[in-house]
Order: C-alpha cells, then sequence, then structure tokens
C-alpha cells in the first residue's frame, strides 16, 4: 500500500487531521494554483520501496492518494510545471507495477470503465500530462524542409465562405494554399511564414505533423 506523507514527513489527513485541515486552508487561500500542487504533493508522496500491489485495498486506503492525484491534474491542466513533473513520476511508480506500460493503461482503462475512482484519476492524468507537454512543447518553427513537405496545391475556384485567418484575405482561384493535417486552410506564403516561427496551427493550435525530419 503507499503510504501518503506530508511534505515534512508527518503524515496524511488520517494521521493528523487538523494539520491536514490547516495546511489545505494555507495553500488554497495563498495562491489557488499552487495550492491544488501543494494538495497533491501532500497525498502523493510515498514510500516507493512498496512495490507489491495489494489485490484487496480498501477504497478509504486510497482516499487520499486518489485525492492528490486529482488536485495535481487540476494544477497541471493549469499550467503547473512542477506539477506536472511531480504527477509524471507518480504514474511511472504506478506503472511500474504492471509489466508493461500498454497493461498498466489497459488495466486502468478496464477499471475507469467500471468508474474505480483511482483509476479515473490516473486516466486522467494521462491525459493532462500530453496536453501539458503539447501545449508547451519548446517555442520554435518547422524546418524549410519540413515546410515544403507539407501539402499544397493551387485554388481551382474561389472559396466564397472561407478566409485566411492569418491575412484574413479570401482565397481566390488560382492562389497557391496549403491545407494542414488538422484540415484548416491558408494562403500558402502566410502559413510558410508562421510556420518557420511556430509548429503550431494558428487556428486550433495542434502540432503540425511533418514527414521530413530537420
Amino acid at each position: 500500500m503507499l503510504g501518503m506523507v506530508f511534505e515534512d514527513g508527518l503524515g496524511g489527513y488520517k494521521k493528523n487531521p487538523q494539520r491536514a485541515a490547516f495546511f489545505y486552508e494555507e495553500a488554497v487561500l495563498e495562491d489557488e494554483i499552487e495550492g491544488m500542487f501543494r494538495l497533491g504533493k501532500l497525498h502523493c508522496v510515498y514510500d516507493s520501496t512498496q512495490t507489491q500491489e495489494e489485490e484487496n485495498n480498501d477504497d478509504e486506503e486510497w482516499a487520499d492518494f486518489t485525492y492528490g492525484i486529482e488536485m495535481l491534474n487540476q494544477a497541471v491542466t493549469r499550467g503547473h510545471a512542477d506539477a506536472c513533473d511531480l504527477l509524471e513520476q507518480t504514474v511511472q511508480i504506478v506503472a511500474g507495477r504492471y509489466d508493461s506500460m500498454e497493461a498498466f493503461r489497459h488495466h486502468i482503462a478496464r477499471r475507469a470503465a467500471a468508474r474505480d475512482d483511482l483509476c479515473v484519476a490516473l486516466q486522467a492524468a494521462l491525459d493532462a500530462i500530453t496536453m501539458f507537454h503539447q501545449d508547451n512543447e519548446e517555442a520554435g518553427g518547422l524546418t524549410d524542409e519540413q515546410i515544403d513537405g507539407l501539402e499544397s496545391h493551387v485554388l481551382r475556384k474561389s472559396c466564397a465562405d472561407e478566409r485566411c485567418c492569418i491575412c484574413l484575405g479570401d482565397f481566390e482561384k488560382g492562389e497557391n494554399v496549403r491545407k494542414l493535417g488538422c484540415n484548416h486552410l491558408y494562403h500558402k506564403d502566410c502559413v510558410d511564414i508562421w510556420l518557420k516561427q511556430n509548429r503550431k496551427c494558428p487556428l486550433c493550435k495542434q502540432i503540425v505533423a511533418t514527414e521530413v525530419s530537420g
């Protein structure tokens, strides 16, 4: 069983409920997002030497740990980098109890479908981590080679109901355009300039997939 502890090692809610209540109020009132991170850390720092998972854990015994995961999820979705690091470490330790990451994902997906609170929280954690990294990928655009590998074509007719969101100009017959993998369309010259500085679609912020590595 994972042992939940305070940052200073004094124990979780069950061991010290008065201190826990004070810590909660202090953390959240000081800064909501930082408070979520501290509360998550409060319940997710545990003795990683306990490597054997108990099959018949009481839900109450896992409640603090589940709550910690949920708090970290909230902090990560609000852009807290330290919370993301801790959440990744926590997920990796839990996943280490399984033969593979695939087995771990399969287990929590199955248990989450059965509304197991811990597995619902862990599944949300995987999504939150993925979204954080997508949103915070290092700034930088694509290489000329990568941009040249993206789909482009010449319009055979004007598009009366659509405009390029970069220049706000209409799409006219005979103009060169690019359609990104997310299906958003731009003037070729407009989006090429954009992509040299930023590898995400201007509209949906999805990372532009490329076939050519730069």
